[in-house]
């Protein structure tokens, strides 16, 4: 299938230039074969012919929709989303033409006219039951034309609110005037939020009481408090608007409610509670660049097609599906992932290689309409054992996450998800033994009970009372939309010996453009001593665990003090105190961090300390009060196999 293919009364006919035509060899094939990398690559690019284009492209536009209450200006969130901004206005993707708009909103929506030459005017419109643009233009402007009179508000921002006393917040009309000013464009909506807004259209209320929280509870907290986040998302696609949100609060701020406005719309939802700018900033800037400069396509849609008696059957991941079979995303980037389900139409396929082709087709930054064409050509297994042989077990593990996710936010029980993950990995395997009539699983297959209780135990999906209902609605939001290697490190994360750095090893070295890394450890508390350092890290965060019995002079080598126990339960910067064995431990945790494109905080937890059993739950092969071991999933596996 390519681009040039129309289909009339089931019957697909290709329509290429007279150009395109070529003699067969003597085996059947093109004579220019080699040379069209579309019959010879597995991944095409095309430039769109104007048939695809239901308007000429539009250019690259960024609405950034800056909280400005009390919260957002004592915590340092606007002074490093004001600082993020002027970092990135050099690189904003889109060229000459690309266009940026800047409102602001307390109590109020506020709104500045911009215009080349001239210095800003500050509008401010009040009324939040009926929200509208106060100007008919000049609130999205030419970047290019207008860069003096940007950096000018963007130097005048944080004076002009810092003083403020305002509380309350009305995030819902700043919202919908930010977006009716990109609509007839489409783009980019960065926006932050600091709490529950009371004000206007789409105010929310205070639902979680912060208590301990059963499960029952949890489940209703996860279910939307109002529909007006996810109407708005669902107008945004129409409009082709994605919307990326920085969330930074105090309290509960109701993540399971607004993450909808990213999950439809193809966006990310960043999530730093508790927001410190001195501590946290570093981190905000980097993921508000990235959102920013980051390669991106807009207004984009993508089809899944396959061979005859397979079909795709069900979607997962951020994005809003249109009819049966077309993704919808306003915008789209290297940050997000989608997995989808395939389904036999047929008991018997024939074929003897299933085909499966991603079409893709957006707009470039630079206002091109292009066409991305993905083709796979798998063949069709000769016998169970080929099949099982070729299992990619870190996908499948992914895949399956995935799907519990999504029956844990349908079922409105965590539980669900739980069993889900548990009844898949009993039912591979049983099948696995019926059609080999074998016990042990194949090599391919040997990891995919590890990463089934990982899931099971996974911060997004365990029981457990330790996470705010914020956190685990951020967290279940990044499992359905996060890589597979991210997904890997979420089920089994890697744990490393930190204290070994530096004693005759080369581990923590830059060498060959790359990091030398120690082998990893057993997830379980068994390798972890008392005298010992270690390093964690699940895609969320870096955890280091310091035994009570670590050398003091380690601990100071490190982080600066002896006294291990000033660490507990810090949310730190790793600092590089000068020493090779210093720079060499920043060096392998910043390996961690890169190894994920957003940024991730590093937290300590002592031996015996408050924060130990929030440690402890990465270490998916012991025992928890909620769940088995590994051995012990592994003797359970197999009496239910049996």
């Amino acid at each position: 299938l390519n681009c040039f293919m129309e289909m009339y009364n089931r019957v697909i006919f290709c329509t290429v230039p007279p150009e395109y035509f070529c003699q067969l060899d003597a085996r059947g094939y093109r004579r220019d074969a080699h040379e069209r990398k579309e019959l010879t690559q597995g991944t095409v690019e095309f430039v769109a012919p104007a048939d695809y284009m239901v308007r000429a492209p539009q250019p690259a536009a960024y609405a950034f929709l800056l909280d400005v209450s009390q919260r957002a200006v004592q915590s340092g969130l606007l002074a490093n989303c004001i600082a993020a901004i002027k970092a990135t206005l050099d690189d904003v993707r889109g060229d000459e033409r690309a266009l940026v708009s800047i409102v602001a909103y307390d109590s109020s929506v506020h709104f500045f006219a911009m215009r080349p030459g001239s210095s800003f005017r500050h509008v401010v419109m009040s009324d939040v039951q009926d929200p509208f643009l106060p100007l008919p233009s000049d609130l999205l402007v030419n970047l290019s034309e207008c860069r003096s009179t940007v950096d000018e508000l963007l130097d005048a921002l944080p004076g002009m609110f810092e003083q403020t006393i305002i509380q309350d917040t009305a995030f819902g009309p700043a919202l919908r005037c930010t977006t009716e000013l990109i609509m007839n464009i489409g783009g980019k909506i960065i926006a932050t939020y600091t709490s529950l807004p009371g004000l206007g259209i789409g105010a929310l209320k205070q639902r979680d009481d912060g208590r301990t929280t059963s499960a029952e509870k949890e489940a209703k907290l996860l279910v939307a408090a109002s529909e007006f986040y996810k109407e708005h998302a669902l107008d945004c696609i129409k409009w082709h608007v994605s919307i990326d949100l920085f969330v930074a609060p105090h309290a509960y701020a109701d993540v399971a409610t607004v993450a909808n406005l990213c999950r439809f719309t193809n966006g990310h939802l960043h999530y730093f509670p508790s927001f410190d700018g001195g501590r946290d900033g570093g981190r905000l800037q980097q993921d508000f660049m990235r959102s920013v400069t980051r390669q991106s396509g807009f207004e984009a849609v993508m089809r899944v097609r396959c061979t005859k008696g397979v079909k795709a059957h069900a979607y997962f991941g951020n994005h809003f599906l249109r009819g049966s079979d077309l993704l919808a995303l306003p915008t789209a980037d290297c940050d997000k992932a989608f997995a989808v389900e395939l389904q036999l139409e047929d008991q018997q396929l024939s074929a003897t290689s299933v085909i499966v082709q991603v079409a893709f087709l957006y707009t470039t930054a630079g206002g091109e309409r292009r066409i991305r064409v993905h083709t796979l050509n798998l063949p069709v297994a000769a016998g169970p054992g080929e099949l099982y042989g070729a299992v990619d077990s870190e996908a499948m593990a992914a895949f399956m996450a995935k799907q519990a996710v999504d029956k844990s936010l349908s079922d409105l029980k965590l539980q669900s998800g739980r069993a889900f993950m548990q009844e898949s990995v009993v039912n591979g395997t049983k099948c696995h033994r019926q059609l080999m009539n074998m016990v042990a699983l194949p090599e391919t297959m040997s990891t995919l009970p590890l990463y089934a209780l990982g899931a099971i135990k996974s911060p997004f999906l365990r029981d457990g009372s330790d996470l705010t209902i914020d956190e685990r609605a951020f967290l279940l939001h990044r499992a359905g939309n996060c890589s597979i290697a991210e997904m890997q490190l979420m089920l089994s994360p890697i744990l490393y010996p930190l204290h070994s750095v530096g004693q005759g090893n080369n581990w923590g070295a830059i060498e060959n453009g790359g990091v030398t890394l120690p082998d990893r450890l057993r997830l379980s508390l068994e390798v972890l001593t008392p005298d010992g350092i270690f390093v964690a890290f699940n895609s969320i965060a870096v955890w280091i665990w310091i035994g009570k019995s670590a050398d003091p002079e380690t601990v100071n080598e490190f982080f600066g003090t002896p006294h291990s126990e000033q660490l507990d339960g810090a949310l730190i910067q790793m600092p590089n105190m000068g020493n090779d064995r210093s720079t060499r431990a920043c060096t392998l945790v910043s390996a961690l961090q890169n190894l994920v494109p957003f940024s991730t905080p590093v937290l300590v937890a002592r031996q015996g300390g408050a924060v130990e059993t929030k440690f402890a739950s990465l270490l998916v092969e012991d025992r928890t009060l909620a769940a088995m071991s590994y051995f012990d999933f592994w003797q359970a596996l197999g009496r239910q196999v049996q």
